[in-house]
């Protein structure tokens, strides 16, 4: 199991704190044995796990060696945690360094979240702590490796869901697999040749996508298959020991979750980059974080889980009859019944949205049903470039499934041509919203495709794409996909999405998402035409060529949607754009 390693940096001053911090590390049993002291003479590299426990105390601005130390570490992205004496008695904006601040900080007197910090940097759980990783596999051929692999996240202090072990006899299997999908922090995929003939393993991974749980396949480096294509990979060679395989992926499974982000700190992310966009001022007021816009000040709180009624009345109790709050609660849509319940709760005062309409509701006078009806082009495929490939993957699943989520909570169809690398991701998007939304699927296919039997199942699940459109007459593909986009593109649209696509073997002339995005720009010049980069791919080509002014696109905001590979603050950007888009030119479709 790899090491993780921390350090700790304080001046003479400090150094009975220092020791204190050690003696805490090495009573917790877990930290003990699985984390080293870092010394100095080292620098760590952003592949590693570690982090630097920074002691402050008012002497630490004139230890100029210590100030380089911090700038440096601070520069590459490394995890730096200020330890001071109380959280709530200290004076963040005396703190000697810029570095120093109040979200990512610990208090010396909640010793408990000292160690829950390294843990979280150290890739590491405590037993019975709730951290779950799923493992699927196929039971042909992925079982040795699925052992060895619960055996080495069972020493980092996971607990680990195998359907094998853990489900009762009589009891449903898929449902019960998508709870526990859905209650894990990661899950692992052993992607083998049957893994990648199962329907069964297809569906939990998407499933693990469609509910924001990243997704770590292993699989044979020589010849990876399909599902290791649109997700992050660890290869395995030929003739490797299947122990030592495992404790590679569990490690590389370990460093994904050391390196992801709280709720909260997405969050700050997002509102951060949309106050900078737009001239306000954020303040972070623990449990909260203010927003100074130009009309109100905004009180903002945050749960990582849909939101209940209580928590909803407690943020309104705080911000009183005159102030205005925002609760963000999670990254999925709302089942109706409780979005009703939470919008009653927090009436007039509160408003309550997933991360991803952060952007809508932090501003006044928009309304909740502004974009019913309207109709939105998605551009979306995974590049086949294999080097890019590796860098989409952890990015573009999840913006395709909170991109489409929200579009279909606000009661917008989605028109998109069906590619067999996101199709199903869709699906299992909105399978569970299609019921209780207003929003919509226009799905168009050619018939080539469906003689040839290459559909995917989930294209023909009419409880999803209940108004699918067949183009062509089946001969020839590129007849078939130039028929499917006349017709697509030529309907009535009020924004296109292009995001990755596929850049060496495209049907036709030139890539489908330039040819897309083409005749879009053609048939709708009023139209906002959204380019990403996080995708990689003939998109991310795109967003550094095309003058997106001429997208009707806030230059700042096609800026930021060309370089930010944060899903949640692309989408919540294309929703505050669309509004305004629509708000500007209510009544034109640009034909």
């Amino acid at each position: 199991m790899e090491l993780f390693h921390y350090e700790i940096i304080h001046t003479p001053k400090t150094r009975s704190l220092a020791d204190s911090l050690r003696q805490l590390v090495s009573a917790d049993c877990l930290l003990c044995e699985a984390s080293m002291e870092m010394t100095r003479t080292t620098t760590p590299t952003n592949a590693e796990l570690y982090a630097a426990l920074l002691i402050v105390s008012d002497d630490l601005a004139a230890d100029e060696q210590l100030r380089v130390r911090i700038a440096q570490l601070a520069g590459r992205g490394l995890p730096l945690i200020p330890i001071v004496e109380s959280l709530e008695r200290y004076d963040f904006k005396a703190a000697p360094l810029p570095v120093i601040c109040e979200r990512n900080a610990r208090g010396l007197d909640d010793p408990q979240s000292i160690i829950d910090a390294m843990l979280h940097h150290g890739g590491l759980r405590r037993h019975g702590s709730g951290g779950q990783v799923m493992i699927s596999y196929a039971r042909s051929d992925g079982t040795a490796l699925c052992d060895a692999l619960r055996q080495q996240l069972e020493r980092a202090g996971f607990r680990c869901f195998v359907d094998l072990h853990e489900i009762a006899g009589g009891v449903s299997v898929q449902p019960a697999i998508k709870a526990e999908v859905e209650r894990s922090d990661l899950v692992l995929l052993v992607d083998s040749r049957g893994a990648a003939r199962s329907p069964w393993v297809a569906d939990e991974m998407d499933m693990a996508l469609a509910a924001h749980v990243p997704v770590l396949a292993i699989s044979p480096s020589a010849t990876a298959f399909v599902h290791s294509l649109h997700v992050p990979h660890v290869p395995w060679e030929p003739g490797d020991d299947l122990s030592g395989v495992a404790e590679r992926a569990a490690n590389a499974g370990r460093r994904l979750l050391a390196s992801k982000a709280s709720f909260r700190e997405r969050v700050w992310r997002v509102l951060e980059q949309l106050c900078r966009l737009r001239g306000w001022s954020l303040e972070d007021a623990r449990p909260h974080m203010l927003v100074h816009p130009s009309e109100h000040d905004l009180r903002i709180a945050c749960s990582e889980k849909h939101p209940d009624v209580l928590e909803v009345e407690a943020l309104r109790e705080v911000v009183g009859t005159s102030g205005h709050g925002l609760f963000v609660g999670g990254t999925r849509p709302y089942p109706r019944l409780l979005a009703t319940g939470l919008a009653r709760a927090g009436a007039p005062t509160i408003r309550v949205a997933p991360l991803s309409r952060v952007a809508t509701r932090v501003s006044d006078g928009v309304a909740l049903d502004a974009l019913t009806g309207k109709r939105v082009l998605l551009s979306a495929a995974m590049t086949d470039d294999r080097y890019q490939a590796e860098l989409a993957a952890a990015v573009l699943p999840a913006f395709v499934v909170t991109f489409v989520q929200t579009m279909f909570e606000l009661g917008v169809t989605v028109v998109y041509g069906g590619h067999p690398s996101v199709t199903s991701l869709i699906h299992k998007s909105v399978i569970d919203l299609a019921a209780g939304h207003t929003g919509r699927i226009e799905l168009h296919q050619g018939r080539y495709w469906l003689n040839r039997g290459e559909l995917p199942r989930e294209a023909l699940d009419h409880r999803v794409f209940d108004d699918v459109r067949w183009h062509g007459v089946g001969e020839d593909p590129v007849d078939d996909l130039n028929a499917l986009r006349d017709a697509m593109i030529a309907g009535d649209l009020d924004g296109g999405v292009f995001v990755g696509g596929v850049i060496h073997n495209s049907i036709g002339a030139r890539p489908g998402i330039i040819d897309e995005h083409e005749r879009f720009r053609s048939a709708h010049p009023l139209r906002p035409a959204f380019v990403l980069g996080l995708g990689e791919g003939a998109a991310a080509s795109l967003s550094k060529t095309f003058s997106q002014s001429a997208g009707r696109v806030d230059p700042r905001i096609a800026k930021e949607l060309g370089e930010t590979r944060d899903p949640d603050l692309a989408t919540a950007l294309i929703v505050a754009e669309l509004l305004n888009a629509l708000a500007e030119h209510p009544d034109e479709r640009g034909r």
